[in-house]
C-alpha cells in the first residue's frame, strides 16, 4: 500500500512536471509566433514604403515625360505633323510604356496593402494614396491620347479640305478611364478636356 501510494506521488509529479512543459512550449511558441508576426508585419510595412516611394519616383518621371511631350508633341504645327509622325508616335509609345512599369509596382502594392490594415497610420495613407495616384496616371494618359488623336482628326480632315494626300493614323491604346480606387469619382477624365 505504501508503495502504491508512492508510485501514485511519482505519477502525479510527473503529470505535473508534463503539463507544466507543455504550457511552456505552449506560450514560447505563442511569444515566438507573435515576434515572427511583429517582423513579418513591419518587414511588410517596409516594403510598402520602398514601394510607394518607387511609384512616386516614376509619377514624377511621368510628369517630367508628359511635360517633354506636350512641348514636342502637342505644340507641333500641321506642317511638321507629318514628317514626324513616326518619331511621335514612337514618343507616345515610351510614354505609355512608363504606365506599364508603373503598373508592375501597383501590382506588387495590390498584394501588400488590399485587406491589410497597418500599425502605423502613414503606412495606411500610402495604401490609399497608390491607388488614386495610379488612376490618375492612366487616366491622364488616356486623356492626352484622345487629345492626340482628336489632333490628328483635325489635321487629316485639313489635308482633305486642301486636297493632299497626307493622312495619319491616329495612336490605338487599349487603355481606357479607370476608377481604381473604387471611389466613385474618376480622377482626371474631364479635368483637361
Amino acid at each position: 500500500m505504501i508503495q502504491e501510494n508512492k508510485y501514485t506521488k511519482v505519477a502525479f509529479t510527473l503529470m505535473c512536471i508534463s503539463a507544466i512543459l507543455i504550457v511552456s512550449g505552449c506560450m514560447s511558441a505563442c511569444v515566438i509566433s507573435l515576434k515572427s508576426d511583429k517582423e513579418g508585419i513591419s518587414l511588410r510595412m517596409e516594403k510598402v514604403e520602398n514601394y510607394y516611394d518607387e511609384i512616386s519616383k516614376s509619377y514624377s518621371n511621368f510628369e517630367t515625360t508628359r511635360k517633354q511631350i506636350y512641348s514636342t508633341v502637342f505644340d507641333n504645327t500641321y506642317d511638321s505633323l507629318y514628317e514626324q509622325d513616326q518619331t511621335i508616335k514612337n514618343t507616345l509609345s515610351n510614354y505609355e510604356a512608363m504606365i506599364d512599369e508603373i503598373e508592375k509596382t501597383i501590382k506588387v502594392m495590390d498584394k501588400l496593402c488590399v485587406d491589410t490594415y497597418y500599425p502605423d497610420s502613414k503606412i495606411n495613407v500610402k495604401c490609399s494614396d497608390y491607388k488614386k495616384v495610379y488612376e490618375k496616371v492612366n487616366n491622364v494618359f488616356v486623356n492626352d491620347i484622345e487629345l492626340y488623336n482628336q489632333n490628328i482628326k483635325k489635321y487629316n480632315e485639313f489635308q482633305k479640305v486642301n486636297s493632299t494626300d497626307l493622312s495619319i493614323k491616329t495612336y490605338d491604346t487599349s487603355r481606357e478611364y479607370i476608377d481604381y480606387n473604387r471611389d466613385g469619382v474618376i480622377e482626371e477624365k474631364d479635368e483637361e478636356k
